[in-house]
Order: structure tokens, then sequence, then C-alpha cells
């Protein structure tokens, strides 16, 4: 089975309340189609899986085809900011989905910067 899907985000930096544009592609061979984005949030502590995944908002898909391309576009929150510390991180990522299946997930940081 061939299956390629992209999300592209034009920067990998942005400030809290800012709006975040890109795009989702797909080119599939199977019945699967993309039915989700979500802008995400994904605590964990050093050394361990995510502990706390939070979605901060979701994009329903309808596509149709095996093979598209979807504007997408969601108003950043205001915090937490990215953070890589030593006892725990903060993450955030904007995530495909098909069903429970996770197909890509592009991260890019919040704040000021990264400590």
């Amino acid at each position: 089975m061939n299956m390629k899907v992209n999300i592209n985000l034009p920067n990998q930096h942005y400030q809290p309340g800012q709006i975040i544009k890109g795009q989702c592609d797909w080119d599939m061979e199977s019945r699967k189609r993309p039915k989700y984005i979500r802008i995400l949030l994904k605590v964990w502590n050093e050394g361990t899986h995510p502990q706390t995944i939070v979605v901060a908002e979701t994009i329903n898909l309808k596509p149709e085809t095996s093979k598209g391309i979807v504007d997408f576009e969601f108003k950043l929150p205001l915090y937490p900011f990215s953070y890589q510390g030593k006892n725990f991180n903060i993450c955030w990522g904007i995530q495909g989905e098909m069903g429970n299946d996770v197909f890509h997930c592009q991260t890019f940081n919040l704040g000021s910067a990264v400590s």
C-alpha cells in the first residue's frame, strides 16, 4: 500500500494568539482518507512517552478522492509556551489522523523561545 501525507507549515516558530496557516496533502492507494487535522499539546516527563495530550482544536475533513490538498487555519492559544527542561517538556504540533491512526505530526515552537 502506497501512502503519502504531508502537513506543511511555513514557519517553525509562532507567537501566542497568532494565526497558523498550512496545507495538508495526501496521495493514497488505499480506501483510507485523512479525517482530522488537529492542533495538539503534548507534555511528558524526561525519558517517558507523552503523559498528557490535549487537543486544542480539530478540523474535520471529508476527502472524497485518494489524492488532494486542503488548506487549514488555526488561531493558536495564548499559553503554555513550548518548553524543553530537565524534568519535563511541552511540545506543540499539527497532527493529521485517519480514525485512530496518526499519519503525520508537524511540530512547532509556541512562545518567545524554547528554554
